[in-house]
């Protein structure tokens, strides 16, 4: 798609089976530029990064960015990053690591966040602007 110039996807081949590989998406992340593109003044910006465990076990950083439509107080701001982080969590400890995916690629997140969020305060972006699959460091030789 156009829409998708500005994202990097990292991908693992998991199998090679009759000459075909197998992958999966290793790390997906938007690309610096096109954020300082989407950034205005007069506007606040909501950076999170934390941990989340899918139902079939997979560790995942996921970085969500969340842009307001106007500047607005810290008691707010705190309160979108903490209402969009439980929200993340809860739908994604429900499906699997490639329905996780498939759903950030969509871009379904913002739409339903967005509904949500606007009742606390309207935003104007929300987006993950980036995951990656964490490795446990103690299992890594």
């Amino acid at each position: 798609e156009i829409r998708k110039q500005n994202i990097n996807v990292r991908l693992k081949v998991i199998e090679v089976r009759d000459n075909k590989a197998f992958t999966e998406v290793d790390f997906y992340e938007m690309n610096p530029s096109s954020i300082k593109r989407m950034v205005r003044r007069k506007k606040d910006r909501i950076d999170d990064s934390f941990v989340a465990l899918t139902k079939d076990g997979v560790k995942v950083r996921v970085k969500p960015l969340i842009l307001t439509r106007m500047n607005t107080n810290q008691s707010v701001l705190s309160s979108i990053r903490v209402f969009t982080r439980v929200y993340l969590l809860n739908r994604i400890k429900e499906m699997n690591y490639a329905q996780f995916v498939d759903i950030v690629v969509a871009d379904r997140f913002y739409r339903d966040l967005k509904k949500l969020i606007s009742k606390i305060y309207p935003i104007r972006i929300f987006a993950i602007r980036s995951f990656k699959k964490e490795v446990d460091r103690k299992s890594v030789v």
